[in-house]
C-alpha cells in the first residue's frame, strides 16, 4: 500500500510537471467551455418543457383554427350548441310545472350546461394563449438548437452538460493553482516515500534473517530428493529504486553437485532438476504458499528407487494443501496419487497422431502401475499391489 500510494502521487506530480507547456492552452479551453455553458443559463429540467412549447408554437396555426372552431360551434353563431341547450333548459322548466318530481332531471341538465359553459371559457383562455408570433417560434427554435449544440459537445443530456461544467471548473481550479498543487504533492510524496522506506527496511531485515534459514530448510529437503551435497542459496541484491517487492532483488542460487559454482535457479537447463528444487521449496513453504495449483513436469527424471519414493511422498504431502499435478514415469510416484490418468498416443487412419487421456481405477490402475514397473508378470502385479497398499 505504501509503494502504491507513493507511485500514484509521483505519477500525479509528473503529469502536472509535464503539462506545463500546454497549461495555458488548457486553461483557455476550460474557461471557454465553462463560459459557453454559463451563458446558456441552462436548467437540468427545462428541456422537456421547452420541447412541449416548441411543438405547440410550431403548430399554433392549426391549434388556433381548431380551438376557434370549437368555440364558434359552442356559442358563436345562431343555433349554436349552447343556444340549443338553453332552449332545452326552458323545456325542462315547463316539465317541472306539470310534475315536480322532474326537478331532479332539470338539476342534472343544468349542471351539465354549467360544465359546458365553463369548458367554453377555458377554451377561450387557451386560444388566447396560443402564440402566433414568428419571432417567438424562432426564439424557441434557437433555444432548442443551443441545447442540442451543448449536448453534442458536452453530454447526452443537460444533466451531463452541467456535470461536465462542474468537472471543467475543478480542472480549472487545479490548473490555476498549480504551484500550490505541486507543493502539496511534493509534501505528500516525501511523506509517502519516508513511510515506504521504513517498511522496506523492515522487510529487508526480515529477509536477511529468513533467507539463510529458508536456504537450510530447502537444502535438507533436497537431500531426500537425491541432491545429497547440493548447495541452495538465496542472494539479496540492493536495487537503485524501490519496487512493490521492496528495495532488493531476490535470486535463488543452486549448485546440484559439489565443486560446481552456484547458478541462478532460472538458468538451470534440466527440467527434472528444476522441478525437484521447486518441490523442495514448495514443501518447505507449504503452510505459507497461496498458489493453489502446482504442476511438476517429469520431476522424477534420472531418479529411481528410494529417491523416487521420497519424491512421491513429498508430493502427496504437498497435495494435502494444494492441487498437485505431476507428469511422471515412475510407479513409486504414480502409486501415491489420489487420481491417476494415463496419456496415450494413437495413429489415425489419416496418418495423424492423436493424444488421449483417460482415468484409471481399480484393476486398470494396478495393471498400469505394473506396466510402469516393467511388465505384466505376476511379480510386477504383486509389486504394484504392494506400492498401492503402502500409499493407502
Amino acid at each position: 500500500m505504501a509503494y502504491k500510494k507513493f507511485k500514484s502521487l509521483q505519477s500525479e506530480y509528473d503529469e502536472l510537471i509535464n503539462s506545463e507547456r500546454s497549461n495555458e492552452q488548457a486553461i483557455d479551453l476550460l474557461k471557454h467551455q465553462i463560459n459557453e455553458i454559463d451563458e446558456a443559463d441552462i436548467k437540468e429540467d427545462e428541456e422537456e418543457e421547452l420541447y412541449k412549447r416548441y411543438q405547440v408554437s410550431r403548430n399554433s396555426k392549426s391549434l388556433l383554427e381548431a380551438s376557434s372552431k370549437i368555440i364558434s360551434e359552442l356559442h358563436g353563431e345562431e343555433h349554436s350548441v349552447i343556444d340549443q341547450l338553453m332552449q332545452l333548459m326552458r323545456s325542462f322548466k315547463e316539465l317541472e310545472k306539470f310534475d315536480s318530481s322532474a326537478t331532479r332531471y332539470t338539476e342534472k341538465f343544468e349542471n351539465a350546461l354549467v360544465e359546458i359553459q365553463e369548458l367554453q371559457n377555458q377554451l377561450e383562455t387557451y386560444t388566447g394563449s396560443i402564440e402566433m408570433e414568428p419571432s417567438r417560434i424562432e426564439e424557441i427554435e434557437c433555444r432548442v438548437d443551443l441545447i442540442e449544440t451543448l449536448k453534442r459537445k458536452y453530454g447526452n443530456s443537460l444533466g451531463e452538460v452541467l456535470g461536465f461544467r462542474k468537472s471543467a471548473h475543478e480542472k480549472l481550479n487545479k490548473n490555476e493553482n498549480r504551484h500550490e498543487e505541486l507543493k502539496r504533492l511534493e509534501t505528500e510524496i516525501e511523506e509517502a516515500q519516508s513511510e515506504m522506506l521504513k517498511i522496506s527496511e523492515k522487510i529487508t531485515k526480515k529477509r536477511i534473517i529468513a533467507s539463510p534459514k529458508l536456504a537450510n530448510l530447502v537444502t535438507n529437503e533436497l537431500k531426500d530428493l537425491g541432491f545429497k551435497k547440493s548447495i541452495f542459496e538465496i542472494s539479496l541484491e540492493k536495487k537503485e529504486k524501490p519496487t512493490s517487492m521492496g528495495t532488493e532483488s531476490i535470486e535463488f542460487l543452486f549448485a546440484p553437485n559439489p565443486g560446481e559454482p552456484s547458478k541462478a535457479l532460472r538458468s538451470i537447463a534440466s527440467s527434472g532438476e528444476m522441478s525437484r528444487v521447486m518441490l523442495a521449496l514448495k514443501s518447505t513453504l507449504a503452510g505459507e504458499d497461496a498458489i493453489p495449483v502446482l504442476v511438476f513436469d517429469e520431476i522424477d527424471a534420472n531418479v529411481g528407487g528410494a529417491i523416487a519414493q521420497s519424491v512421491g511422498i513429498k508430493m502427496a504431502s504437498l497435495g494435502k494443501s494444494h492441487q498437485v499435478i505431476s507428469i511422471s514415469h515412475l510407479p513409486q510416484v504414480a502409486s501415491l496419487s489420489k487420481s491417476h490418468y494415463v496419456v496415450k498416443k494413437e495413429f489415425t487412419d489419416g496418418g495423424r497422431t492423436r493424444s488421449e487421456i483417460m482415468k484409471v481405477d481399480g484393476k486398470e490402475r494396478v495393471a498400469e502401475i505394473a506396466r510402469m514397473l516393467g511388465g505384466e508378470k505376476k511379480s510386477a502385479q504383486q509389486h504394484a499391489h504392494s506400492l498401492m497398499q503402502t500409499a493407502a
